[in-house]
């Protein structure tokens, strides 16, 4: 947990035991201060990269972007289930 003021992007490096192959997250952790920690570490990496206002995703980056989410979704799916959105679990206290 972190406080509110603090862009999830910036605790990559807080979520890494040391012994990872690769690394998978969302747009909100594509930076190059993340990138280059991840190949110091020697981690592969699986952030989907994010476009930006004045630079478009090209056609290449689009398609790893798919190719990465389609890895990330068993995983997406069982935090999206523990969160209670299937309609049949309610984690309210």
């Amino acid at each position: 947990m972190t406080p509110a003021h603090v862009h999830d992007g910036q605790m990559l490096g807080h979520l890494l035991s040391g012994d990872e192959g690769w690394a998978f997250a969302d747009k909100a952790y594509d930076s190059l201060e993340n990138a280059q920690m991840l190949k110091e570490k020697g981690v592969s990496n699986g952030v989907l990269i994010r476009g930006h206002k004045h630079r478009k995703l090209s056609k290449v980056e689009r398609m790893c972007n798919r190719v990465l989410s389609k890895l990330r979704i068993p995983v997406e799916r069982i935090f999206w289930t523990m969160k209670g959105h299937t309609g049949t679990v309610d984690l309210s206290i």
